[in-house]
């Protein structure tokens, strides 16, 4: 018998059927979201006190905390924003920061300083240690930075200070007067180069 042949129609109507039953086998089921690790993590079914209990004998350290320039926050306020939200503020606000400044090298300090700015606190407790020898063009900066943005921090005056001490929380404490009465730059560095040769009497590294 012979077979009778497909029209158009019935052709396209073939393929039709043939390539939506493809797409209903080859159709993926989407997967439905996970929650967030936060979300879902235990710390966050507990009590908002015993959670920051938590936060706190985790981060707030006996010792003080060496500032170092990679300024980066610990792992675990890293983990999400919500955990970060919580901890920035018991890490900062609980611990004694340490800065060390060596040959009067104050930029890490102004870094710091701005870094700590960007998260609004201004109770930060910090501990300035001068450490290394007297540099006449690193002190000079130092102050500079305290008559601009940004800002530095003097190093206050102490009767416990060594020599060097002294002088450094002399000339800042200068520059800190010059910006707290608007004077320009310009007139503090020159008093200052005026101060130079009587720091030479006492140590000739100042000189250089």
């Amino acid at each position: 018998m012979a077979k009778r042949a497909r029209t158009g129609d019935e052709t396209h109507d073939r393929a039709d059927k043939i390539t939506t039953k493809k797409r209903k086998t080859t159709q993926r089921k989407k997967t439905p979201a996970r929650p967030s690790g936060t979300a879902n993590s235990i710390l966050y079914k507990l009590p908002a006190e015993l959670r920051v209990s938590i936060f706190e004998f985790a981060l707030i350290e006996d010792n003080k905390i060496i500032v170092s320039t990679a300024l980066r926050l610990p792992s675990l306020l890293r983990v999400s924003s919500q955990v970060r939200d919580e901890t920035v503020p018991i890490w900062y606000r609980g611990n004694t920061f340490r800065h060390p400044i060596v040959d009067c090298d104050a930029d890490l300090m102004t870094k710091w300083n701005k870094h700590c700015y960007a998260f609004r606190f201004a109770d930060i407790k910090t501990d300035v240690s001068i450490q290394g020898g007297p540099n006449w063009s690193n002190l000079v900066r130092w102050c500079e930075l305290l008559c601009s943005p940004g800002r530095a921090v003097i190093l206050p005056a102490d009767a416990d200070y060594n020599e060097l001490e002294q002088f450094i929380s002399t000339a800042t404490c200068i520059a800190e007067r010059f910006w707290m009465k608007r004077r320009p730059w310009a007139e503090c560095e020159v008093v200052l180069k005026e101060m130079r040769p009587l720091l030479g009497l006492y140590d000739d590294e100042w000189l250089k």
